[in-house]
């Protein structure tokens, strides 16, 4: 398994039509082969710089089916946003490589 999380930066007058977009794209984003699964969560944001912060963190079953998707499919998913919002938001992304989890 494989996490590769988006942390976004969205300017607070666009936030709700943002967060409706963006829990349609995570929808399209689980069509996807090799996408499993998506956690969305609002991150507490300590400075008031006018902008809310969204983690959004996507379990995929492959490294493979990750560089499918970011060879292949990224380029058209990340145009769509900045197509409707511009630059009133940002995002920054990373990948997990092997997530372990613990329980207790």
């Amino acid at each position: 398994m494989v996490i590769y999380e988006v942390n976004i930066n969205v300017n607070k007058e666009i936030y709700n039509d943002y967060y409706k977009w963006l829990i349609s794209h995570m929808d399209d984003m689980l069509k996807i082969e090799g996408f499993k699964k998506v956690e969305i969560g609002l991150v507490e944001n300590q400075d008031d710089d006018g902008k809310k912060k969204v983690r959004v963190s996507y379990t995929i079953d492959s490294y493979d089916n990750l560089q499918k998707y970011l060879t292949c499919h990224a380029p058209k998913m990340r145009s769509a946003a900045i197509e409707i919002f511009g630059d009133k938001f940002h995002a920054d992304r990373r990948i997990i490589l092997e997530p372990l989890t613990l329980e207790a």
